[in-house]
């Protein structure tokens, strides 16, 4: 367990409410917000931000601390390096991306502060698909740089299996209604290592995201 002490955690307290907890609700909560992307293949990458969105299901027992589980879905949208090469025959563009899409699984911790406010924990597994894109436009010489179509053009996408990973995400919150309630979260996904080679441990890679969310409980 020591690989996952926050998840480890996260159960611990939701086992241990158990003997206190109420009827609980279902929810449905949506967000969406910014990715930013760490990838160790991408260090040097000129656009590591994109819009993110994500959809959770679950229940949640009542208690001294609500807890509970989700099952959901992340599209944290793709990071992006564009660049202009220049030669003796004319002019190449070439734009890679990582776009990064997954379920998740995990659970979740709601604590409610005073009357209206609460703060949430939540963490679990993470299945990522990763997709690797890259294309070059290569323009020959003899009309403006950017004519299009391009003189010739190469494509390429692959999809890179990393294995399940882990997912942990915090934020704050406030109740608008007994049913409907808004935050601003933190989450981090961890993608694995993008590629492998023998011999050679490569760093794992992560997106974070920043959203705001909408929760309905019935």
């Amino acid at each position: 367990m020591g690989k996952y002490p926050f998840f480890a955690a996260l159960f611990a307290a939701m086992v241990s409410t158990s003997a206190v907890a109420q009827a609980g609700q279902f929810f449905m909560d949506g967000g969406i917000g910014r990715s930013s992307y760490s990838l160790s293949t991408g260090q040097y990458d000129n656009d590591k931000t994109d819009w993110a969105t994500s959809i959770r299901a679950g229940y949640m027992w009542h208690g001294f601390v609500d807890y509970g589980v989700e099952l959901g879905y992340a599209d944290l949208g793709q990071e992006v390096d564009r660049n202009v090469q220049f030669h003796n025959s004319g002019s190449d563009y070439v734009r890679y991306s990582t776009a990064t899409n997954g379920w998740l699984f995990g659970g979740r911790l709601e604590y409610l502060l005073g009357q209206s406010w609460f703060v949430m924990a939540r963490g679990g597994w993470f299945r990522p698909r990763v997709i690797e894109e890259s294309a070059d436009w290569t323009l020959t010489r003899g009309g403006p740089v950017h004519t299009v179509p391009a003189s010739s053009y190469f494509h390429y996408q692959d999809s890179v299996d990393t294995g399940t990973q882990t997912y942990f995400g915090v934020g704050v919150g406030y109740c608008l209604t007994p049913d409907w309630r808004v935050g601003l979260n933190y989450d981090y996904y961890d993608l694995g290592s993008l590629f492998s080679i023998p011999g050679y441990r490569q760093p794992s890679s992560h997106v974070k995201t920043y959203s705001a969310s909408v929760q309905f409980r019935f």
